[in-house]
């Protein structure tokens, strides 16, 4: 009987060492792979069990939440596909409407007929906020930073929830000025939000530093229309002179009037070299309504006031002076145009608004109990799917 050769022994031993090894380190690193796999899927169904997802009636999902407007709404950042490059637009979501930070605009007292909408990152056409406070904005600086369309929720067929509108390159077939109302659906309101608008309740007050004492250089001997006054408009405005010389005649007319009403001995003459001018901020210009009467108030205040008058004539001289002329207060109206808006189609049917499909009232998912039990589901061939 023959026995094996030491080193074919020691090789034999070798070998099995090896597949042992192997077997174990396959085997380690596949349950491994496994346990890996199981616990990033369970991670990833547990942090999307605690995202919110808006949902319709129906139980259609809207989308995740990318922020909350200052109401707690969700907002959603919907891709417009129809246009080339694709844009987007933040639209809040409420529990029976749709809401943008800006605006769509009707030439109706009721948010009727074809809708309009300003260009984008206008803080001076449409500077009032749901507040409707002077500054406090209804400009959507994403749309602004796109460098493309505006976009804003206007009514539905229906009013609400309301349809998503664009920017055409089309011109309003009304002015500005034309204005009566706009459908502004960050409001907080019960129904509609539909409110009253005028281009006046959309001005600014003007900035009046360089209005009165300033008198105007002649730059230009030859040119009497070179005028460069002793005072400077601040940065991001533009002064009203050529208005204010346009109205000067009318001014000093009634500043006449008004003196010899008051009855004062001493009446200096009108002096329009002493009308400097008022500044608007760009894109605007000085609203006219009122603005002889006010001029005139204001001249005639500082001249009383530089006459030797005890303070009881001087305030009842004042009291009597604003009882006849009436002064309003110096604004600035808006001046950009208007552009067409247009439905945006939805990616589905372009027969249908973007945000027509989707039915009130909207609710937001809840997260789920947690818990310790975990199913492990191997995956079945389709990508994405258990």
């Amino acid at each position: 009987m023959s026995q094996a050769s030491p080193k074919r022994q020691q090789g034999f031993v070798i070998t099995m060492e090896l597949l042992l090894i192997t077997t174990i380190l396959i085997l380690g690193s596949l349950v491994g792979l496994v346990a890996i796999r199981d616990a990033l899927f369970k991670h990833k169904v547990q942090q999307q069990n605690m995202t919110p997802k808006v949902l319709d009636q129906q139980g259609r999902l809207l989308g995740e939440p990318v922020a909350y407007d200052e109401h707690e709404a969700p907002l959603l950042a919907y891709i417009d596909r129809s246009t080339d490059p694709l844009g987007r637009v933040l639209i809040g979501i409420r529990d029976d409407r749709f809401s943008s930070r800006e605006a769509v605009y009707f030439d109706s007292a009721s948010c009727q007929g074809d809708p309009c909408i300003k260009s984008v990152s206008d803080e001076l056409t449409d500077n009032q906020g749901a507040s409707r406070l002077n500054r406090s904005g209804n400009v959507s600086y994403l749309n602004a930073l796109q460098g493309g369309a505006n976009y804003a929720v206007g009514p539905g067929s229906d009013g609400l929830p309301g349809f998503l509108y664009r920017e055409s390159p089309e011109q309003c077939d009304f002015d500005l000025d034309d204005v009566q109302s706009r459908w502004h659906s960050q409001s907080v309101m019960t129904g509609l939000p539909c409110e009253e608008l005028t281009v006046e309740d959309m001005s600014v007050p003007a900035y009046t530093g360089c209005l009165l004492n300033v008198t105007p250089l002649l730059t230009d001997p030859l040119d009497p229309t070179s005028l460069d006054l002793n005072c400077s408009c601040p940065a991001g405005t533009t002064d009203q002179f050529n208005l204010i010389d346009q109205v000067a005649p009318l001014v000093g007319d009634l500043y006449d009037q008004t003196f010899a009403t008051l009855g004062v001995l001493i009446a200096p003459p009108f002096d329009s070299d002493g009308l400097g001018t008022i500044c608007c901020e760009t894109p605007s210009e000085l609203n006219e309504s009122g603005l002889v009467e006010t001029l005139a108030y204001l001249v005639l205040k500082d001249q009383l006031s530089q006459l030797a008058l005890s303070a009881l004539e001087q305030a009842e001289l004042e009291s009597l002076l604003e009882s006849l002329l009436s002064p309003a207060e110096l604004t600035c109206k808006p001046t950009l145009p208007l552009r067409a808006a247009e439905s945006v189609a939805s990616a589905d049917d372009p027969a249908m608004n973007a945000l027509e499909p989707f039915e009130p009232p909207f609710r937001v998912t809840l997260p789920a109990a947690a818990s310790d039990v975990w199913i492990s589901t191997p995956p079945d061939g389709v990508e994405g799917r258990p």
